[in-house]
């Protein structure tokens, strides 16, 4: 055989061995094309959903989601930041969207189908610095539960977040104080705004924000801050509360739905949930804190130490 014939030969197995690569590569496409898509909204609710800093992508919804995509390749799944009001807007427009982290309401159940629950949270409070807990009329030494309510009036500054439920009695009373025209609540929106909110709160321009316990310590932990951050409890609330994940009513979840409550029963499922909560649950909460509860999902089980 000649050099050039031995050249052909070469030739040709290689616009093979390319045209079955090309083929293989369409097939691939042509595949997820046809699988359902679903978008994974990534709203600014740190340590949840961590979507900047040196912490990324390591929050304990992003672990959620995360596992679930892994695990779940019937769907073709997109993960994307936005803003909980977008992501509510766009479920109730039809879109085919899911949220890792959301606390089952009537108005959202309107739209919202919800998973089993996921995990047991504690209860959200007031997230404030030691000058913060003077205009409560405490100090470090004596924080106890306050009436979210009994502040209605009072010259405070207190950000919530824009779409966020809190609880039902407590969204109703944000609610209401906000109809007023002297309003202690201040509503944060958009995404990205959290150092911002930070340096507010210790420039004794903001008195303090709604939270939990855990978004308390990313703060401390993410911004290094010298300064303390406390906590202070609501009353008229149960200690803790169950999240789950919802996604848009409609035909196209029915075997997603199914396949996540089957999966966040599962074992695997349960501890991955559980390691990610307890990473950014103060250190005083780890101890108590036992996830495994939640199969069991008795909320009220669980002591809230307020420190």
């Amino acid at each position: 055989m000649t050099r050039f014939n031995t050249f052909l030969l070469s030739s040709a197995k290689a616009c093979c061995l390319l045209t079955s690569l090309c083929l293989l590569t369409s097939a691939q496409v042509q595949a997820e094309r046809t699988l359902p898509q679903v978008t994974w909204s990534r709203t600014d609710f740190a340590p949840y959903f961590i979507v900047q800093g040196p912490y990324e992508n390591q929050g304990i919804s992003d672990k959620v989601i995360q596992l679930l995509i892994s695990q779940i390749p019937s769907y073709q799944h997109q993960a994307i930041v936005m803003t909980l009001p977008r992501m509510l807007n766009d479920a109730q427009q039809g879109k085919p969207i899911c949220h890792a982290s959301l606390l089952k309401t009537q108005a959202r159940e309107a739209f919202i189908e919800y998973s089993d629950p996921v995990m047991i949270n504690y209860a959200n409070g007031i997230i404030t610095s030691a000058a913060g807990l003077q205009k409560f009329g405490m100090s470090p030494e004596t924080i106890t539960d306050i009436d979210l309510a009994s502040l209605r009036g009072k010259p405070l500054s207190i950000m919530v977040y824009q779409g966020r439920s809190y609880a039902p009695h407590i969204d109703q009373i944000i609610a209401e104080d906000r109809r007023t025209d002297n309003s202690i609540f201040r509503v944060k929106s958009g995404t990205s705004e959290h150092d911002r909110l930070i340096r507010q709160l210790f420039a004794k321009r903001l008195d303090g924000f709604m939270g939990r316990p855990e978004e308390a310590y990313f703060d401390s932990v993410s911004h290094h801050i010298r300064q303390k951050l406390y906590l202070i409890g609501l009353t008229g609330q149960p200690r803790t509360s169950v999240t789950r994940i919802g996604c848009t009513k409609g035909s196209w979840n029915d075997d997603l739905l199914k396949e996540i409550n089957r999966l966040v029963k599962t074992k695997t499922m349960r501890q991955a949930i559980n390691k990610a909560y307890i990473n950014w649950l103060p250190e005083q909460l780890r101890g108590s804190y036992v996830m495994d509860q939640a199969i069991h999902f008795a909320p009220d089980t669980l002591v809230f130490n307020q420190q």
